[in-house]
């Protein structure tokens, strides 16, 4: 993954020979807040997790993220996993959530 700085937890497996599947769970962010509880100086957004499911032909992803950082994490993770041999794989899958931003 690209972002260096937020390290991101995947683990996965398989069910029945049939369908794989793949969890990434990010870590948590701060949350922006003027309510802290007494002497609490940061509130934290819990972690997030988005599961991959797929099989010969299909997949679907169940769950996104919040932040544009935690989605540009979540597209090169899907690629990766959806397409290991492109070199660029990541780069429709982006064009198409910008898009959809827009």
């Amino acid at each position: 993954m690209r972002h260096a700085g937020k390290k991101a937890l995947s683990t996965g497996g398989n069910m029945n020979g049939s369908l794989n599947w793949e969890v990434l769970v990010t870590p948590g962010i701060p949350a922006v807040t003027s309510d802290l509880a007494p002497g609490t100086k940061q509130s934290m957004w819990s972690p997030i997790s988005s599961t991959l499911i797929s099989g010969k032909r299909d997949a679907i992803l169940v769950g996104t993220f919040i932040t544009v950082e935690q989605a540009d994490i979540l597209v090169d993770w899907v690629a990766a996993k959806l397409y290991p041999d492109r070199v660029n794989p990541g780069g429709a899958l982006w064009f198409s959530a910008r898009a959809v931003k827009l």
